[in-house]
C-alpha cells in the first residue's frame, strides 16, 4: 500500500500516447462517475467539469436506487451495476480505456462494474479450443474510491463490510439516516454532516438537490467482486474529516484492505463530498487525472 499525504498537487496536462505508428494515438481514457447514495449526477458538476476542460470526456451515471418509494424499495446495487455497464459497453467497443470514479455508496457498484471488464483482462483473451488469443482493447483502467464503504472481498454486501471493518465502531451516520419499510431516508438536518465542512450555501443546495430515500436492499446485496481482486490500478481518497457514512479510521482500514494495487491519498480537512471543497478539488482532480495519465 502505498500512502500520500501531498498537499501540494500540480494540475497536469494529461498527454496523448503514441502507440506504434506516429500517426496513431491512443485517446485519452473516458471518466464514469457514479454518485453516492441519494446524490443524482448534478451533484457532480464541480467536479467533472475541470476533468472535461483537460479534454476528457466525462459521464455521471444516474442510479436507479433512490428516488420515490415504492419505486425504489425492490432495486439493489445490482441494477445500478447493469446501469453502469450501459455506460461502459460503448468505449469498450470502441477500444478506449476508462477510469471509474465511485463516490461512496457508488464504489460498490464500481467494483462490480470493473470485474471481468478490466484492460488487463481484455488484453488478451482465448478465441476457442485452439488456444489463440484475441486482443479486445480498451477496459476499465483504474478505479478510484473517494470515501467509500466499497467492501474488499467478494460476496458480501456493503453493510456487511462496513460492519467487518468498523471493528465495533458505532456507524458514523446513526441518527442521521431513518430506514423504514426497505428505504433509507436522510434527516432534515444530515446536510450538516453529509457536506460538512464546505460552504453552508453550498451544502444547503445540495443537500436539495438531492433524493432522501434510497434503497436498503441496495446495502444489503451480495457483491459479485471484491476490490482487492481487482485487476487494475486502484486509488482511495481518505477523507479525514468525514462526518457522515463512515469514519476516516474505517475508510483507512478498507484502503488498506485493498492491497498493493491500490495508492491512498489522504485528504486532511475533506468532508464526504471533497470535491465541494475549491481548496480541496485540484488534489482530487489529479488523483483522477494521475491513474488516467500513468
Amino acid at each position: 500500500m502505498v500512502q500520500h499525504h501531498d498537499t501540494n498537487h500540480q494540475e497536469r496536462q494529461p498527454p496523448v500516447i503514441a502507440s506504434g505508428a506516429a500517426n496513431h494515438r491512443k485517446p485519452r481514457p473516458a471518466i464514469i462517475i457514479i454518485p453516492g447514495a441519494w446524490h443524482q449526477p448534478v451533484h457532480y458538476t464541480a467536479l467533472a467539469e475541470p476533468l472535461r476542460q483537460q479534454g476528457y470526456k466525462v459521464e455521471v451515471a444516474a442510479l436507479s436506487t433512490m428516488g420515490d418509494p415504492d419505486a425504489i424499495r425492490a432495486k439493489t446495487h445490482h441494477d445500478d451495476v447493469e446501469i453502469v455497464r450501459a455506460l461502459l459497453e460503448p468505449h469498450l467497443a470502441a477500444g478506449r480505456e476508462v477510469v471509474l470514479v465511485g463516490h461512496s455508496y457508488g464504489g460498490l457498484v464500481a467494483t462490480d462494474t470493473a470485474a471481468g471488464f478490466t484492460v488487463e483482462e481484455r488484453g488478451a483473451v482465448p478465441t476457442g479450443p485452439d488456444g489463440g488469443l484475441q486482443v479486445q482493447g480498451g477496459g476499465v483502467r483504474a478505479v478510484v474510491y473517494i470515501a467509500s464503504p466499497a467492501v474488499v472481498e467478494k460476496g458480501i454486501s456493503l453493510t456487511s463490510g462496513m460492519e467487518k471493518m468498523s471493528m465495533g465502531d458505532p456507524p458514523a451516520n446513526e441518527g442521521k439516516v431513518t430506514l423504514e419499510d426497505g428505504v433509507a431516508k436522510t434527516s432534515d438536518e444530515c446536510w450538516k454532516h453529509l457536506y460538512s465542512p464546505a460552504d453552508e450555501k453550498v451544502s444547503r443546495a445540495a443537500f436539495a438537490a438531492s433524493r432522501r430515500h434510497h434503497s436498503v436492499a441496495s446495502f444489503l446485496s451480495a457483491s459479485t467482486a471484491g476490490a482487492r481482486d481487482l485487476r487494475a490500478r486502484l486509488a482511495y481518497v481518505v477523507a479525514a474529516a468525514d462526518e457522515f457514512t463512515l469514519s476516516p479510521a474505517v475508510q483507512h482500514r478498507i484502503a488498506d484492505g485493498m492491497g498493493p494495487r491500490c495508492t491512498k491519498h489522504v485528504f486532511e480537512g475533506a468532508g464526504h463530498a471533497p470535491w465541494l471543497q475549491p481548496e480541496l478539488l485540484p488534489r482530487l482532480v489529479g488523483v483522477i487525472t494521475g491513474v488516467a495519465e500513468d
